[in-house]
Parts: C-alpha cells; structure tokens; sequence
C-alpha cells in the first residue's frame, strides 16, 4: 500500500482507510486538519489511479468514470 511508502510520516500519522473505486480500492485519509485531509488524500488518489494507468489502463478507466461522480464535499466536512 501508499502507507508503506510512506516511511516516518507513516509512522506519525493515524491511517484511516476510505473506498475510492472499484479498480483502486481504498486509500489512506489522513487524520489532520480538513483541508489536510482533502489534499493529501486526493494526491494520494492521483497517484494511485497514475500508477493503476501504467499497470492496468482498463481498471484505471473504470475508476476515472468512478471518479467523476466522487463527493468531494464529503472529505473537508468534520
């Protein structure tokens, strides 16, 4: 997974996992504030769905359809 990638910010960090789409599956949200949260998740997610494109561009087109209906909203609410 990304968090093992991660190193030491790993280590310092809560991890809490969230469904993203059907190809990528979950991702790390990171505890923090919320517009943290937003952000390192969402790069998180572009990254996840880039690497996914070089493996498997199928999956990574099921997950950019899946994408365009993702409540972003939801990520920097409490």
């Amino acid at each position: 997974m990304i968090a093992a990638h991660m190193g030491s910010f790993h280590s310092t960090q809560h991890l809490m996992m969230i469904p993203i789409g059907p190809a990528t599956g979950t991702i790390p949200l990171i505890e923090g504030t919320n517009l943290f949260k937003a952000i390192a998740s969402f790069a998180i997610l572009v990254y996840r769905v880039i690497h996914r494109a070089y493996s498997n561009p199928t999956l990574a087109l099921l997950d950019m359809n899946w994408l365009q209906n993702f409540p972003f909203s939801h990520l920097l609410q409490a």
